[in-house]
C-alpha cells in the first residue's frame, strides 16, 4: 500500500502542548511518509490551558521556503495538510500558492473553533477567509462547531445533531465549495459512540467508537493527520476515515484516566502510531 508520495504539513508549532504539527510529524513518521513541514508560526503554548501565548510569525519564512522548494526538480508534494495558520495573512498566502501549485490532494482541517465558540485571537473575517482555502480542498475535517461556522448553521449543530441537520450542513458547505469536496465531520455522537460522518453517493455514513468523557487536546489533529497520511498512502477516503477514527480512539481511551491539568500539555499519542504502523505492514 505504501507509495512514495511526499506530504506537505502546513500549521503551527507549539512548543508546549504536544498537537498540531508535533503530531503531524509523529504520524507521517509512523506511516513512513516522506514530508516536508512548515510551521506558519511559533507558540509557546498550545491557545488553551496555558494563558495568552507568545508567538512569532513564520508566514514569510514559510512561503520564502516553498519558492526555494519549487527550485528543486525532484521535489514534488501529492498531498497537502493544513491545520491552524493564526491568522487572515496567513491563511490568504497559503492559498495564494495553492494556486500555484500541483497538489493531487488538499487536506484542509479548518481549525476555528470547538464547543460552540471560536477560538482565543479569531474572529468572523477569519472564519470568511477559511471559506476561501475550503474551496480549494480536496477533504475537509471540520468538527461540529466549525461546520457550523463554515455553513452558517451553529445553532443546530451540536454533538447530537440530526442527521438530516448534518446532512443540509454539510451540502451547503459542498454548494459554497466546489462539488467535489468532501466533507468528514467530527466529534459526533450516536448513543454511547462519538465518531465522524461524511456523504457517499447523498447517504449520510457514520463511523464511530466508544465515547470517554473528557476534553482530549490533540485529538482533531491526530485524526487529521492519519486521515491525510492514509489517504496520501492510498486508501480510499472510507477506509482512512474508519482507521483514523480507530487510531484517535485508541488514543483517547489510553488518556481517559488523565486529569485535565495533565492533558493540556498533549495526549499519549503511541498506541494511534503502533495501531498505523501496523496498517502499512504487507500482509
Amino acid at each position: 500500500m505504501k507509495a512514495e508520495r511526499k506530504l506537505l504539513l502546513v500549521e503551527d508549532y507549539s512548543a508546549i502542548g504536544g498537537i498540531s504539527l508535533a503530531t503531524a510529524i509523529s504520524v507521517m513518521s509512523a506511516l513512513g511518509i516522506k514530508y516536508g513541514s512548515l510551521p506558519m508560526q511559533i507558540l509557546s503554548t498550545q491557545t488553551e490551558g496555558f494563558g495568552k501565548p507568545q508567538k512569532v510569525d513564520l508566514a514569510d519564512f514559510s512561503m520564502q521556503a516553498l519558492a526555494h522548494w519549487q527550485q528543486i526538480p525532484d521535489l514534488n508534494f501529492a498531498t497537502l495538510l493544513t491545520g491552524y495558520l493564526g491568522s487572515q495573512r496567513t491563511c490568504q498566502l497559503l492559498i495564494e500558492n495553492i494556486r500555484k501549485g500541483k497538489f493531487k490532494q488538499i487536506i484542509v482541517d479548518p481549525v476555528l473553533g470547538d464547543n460552540g465558540k471560536l477560538y482565543p485571537e479569531l474572529t468572523p473575517k477569519d472564519v470568511a477567509m477559511m471559506k476561501e482555502l475550503v474551496a480549494t480542498a480536496t477533504v475537509i475535517t471540520p468538527n461540529l462547531t466549525e461546520l457550523g461556522l463554515l455553513s452558517g448553521y451553529e445553532q443546530k449543530l451540536t454533538a447530537t445533531a440530526s442527521d438530516a441537520d448534518l446532512a443540509r450542513a454539510i451540502k451547503t458547505v459542498i454548494s459554497q465549495s466546489n462539488p467535489k469536496l468532501q466533507v468528514v465531520v467530527t466529534g459526533v455522537r450516536r448513543g454511547e459512540q462519538i465518531g465522524c460522518c461524511y456523504l457517499k453517493q447523498g447517504q449520510l455514513h457514520y463511523c464511530g467508537q466508544e465515547y470517554f468523557a473528557g476534553h482530549f487536546y490533540g485529538a482533531g489533529d491526530l485524526f487529521a493527520a492519519s486521515l491525510a497520511g492514509l489517504f496520501n498512502l492510498g486508501f480510499t477516503l472510507p477506509k482512512a476515515i474508519e482507521l483514523a477514527t480507530t487510531a484517535t480512539h485508541l488514543a483517547i481511551a489510553a488518556n481517559k484516566t488523565s486529569k485535565q491539568e495533565e492533558l493540556r500539555y498533549g495526549m499519549d499519542i503511541s498506541p494511534a502510531l503502533a495501531y498505523l504502523i501496523k496498517q502499512t505492514i504487507p500482509k
